[in-house]
């Protein structure tokens, strides 16, 4: 993505340290707090304080990989009390990172859990959009709102390009200059798994490079997109993969990838 940010701030607010390209959201709250809702934005996972930090280098079915990983307790009292440990892993022979999440709930009893895995590519003009769906109204819907909290000047001009999207997804497909992506358009999209039970979205540049993510329907069966591009900040979240709610067990692990 294209940040205001040159580094992080400090700030736990999600808007006021708002630069990394991947940030994990929830686990007791996600989303775009109506107002009614007291949770932050995205839940407060995304810049939480983690209390330790590894990096861990070695080899498995001989190949090298390093892998960066942390531990963020979440303490609420007589409320919630989980263990988030994330990791990160690039082996020697891939270009692709592998990214989990593994929530423990550390309570004797249930934990309502809500995920998103939220990446921030870098969007470039006439990049292409290739994914692992139905291109219909039905499958890509697009979100006719705009929340509170994104600011523009070109409303009207964004909400008419959204109503031509509800029939139209692949409008969105080509990532063309003019497209009105100010401040965001936002899609949610029903994914179809491969044999191998993988879900794939690919941004594919003019210089013939791509972003590329591949998650699992059956962990995280909601794929969001949002697009975003402003004058000074721009980002292309190509696939979002989330899941609304569940029920965790007591101290039973949850495990993310893509």
């Amino acid at each position: 993505m294209r940040s205001i940010f040159d580094e992080p701030t400090g700030s736990r607010d999600y808007l006021e340290n708002y630069g990394g390209f991947l940030l994990h959201c929830g686990a007791t709250a996600m989303g775009v707090p109506s107002a009614s809702d007291t949770h932050p934005l995205h839940g407060e996972l995304p810049n939480a304080p983690y209390r330790s930090a590894v990096i861990v280098a070695g080899e498995r079915d001989g190949v090298d990989y390093v892998s960066v990983s942390g531990r963020y307790e979440h303490k609420v009292a007589f409320n919630v009390h989980y263990l988030a440990e994330p990791t990160i892993t690039l082996e020697s022979d891939s270009s692709v990172v592998d990214v989990e999440m593994k929530i423990e709930n550390l309570r004797g009893e249930t934990m309502p859990l809500m995920y998103m895995m939220h990446m921030n590519h870098k969007p470039e003009d006439d990049a292409e959009l290739y994914y692992s769906a139905p291109k219909t109204g039905e499958a890509v819907r697009v979100h006719n709102s705009v929340p509170g909290h994104m600011k523009s000047e070109r409303i009207e001009d964004l909400k008419a390009f959204m109503d031509r999207l509800e029939s139209q997804p692949g409008l969105h497909h080509t990532l063309s200059a003019d497209l009105p992506l100010d401040p965001e358009v936002v899609f949610s999209i029903d994914y179809e798994a491969d044999a191998d039970g993988w879900a794939h979205t690919l941004m594919r540049y003019v210089d013939g490079q791509a972003a590329y993510v591949s998650h699992r329907p059956d962990e995280l069966p909601v794929g969001i997109r949002w697009l975003s591009r402003k004058a000074d900040e721009e980002a292309a979240g190509i696939v979002l993969p989330q899941r609304l709610r569940s029920t965790m067990a007591l101290r039973r692990s949850s495990k993310r990838g893509t």
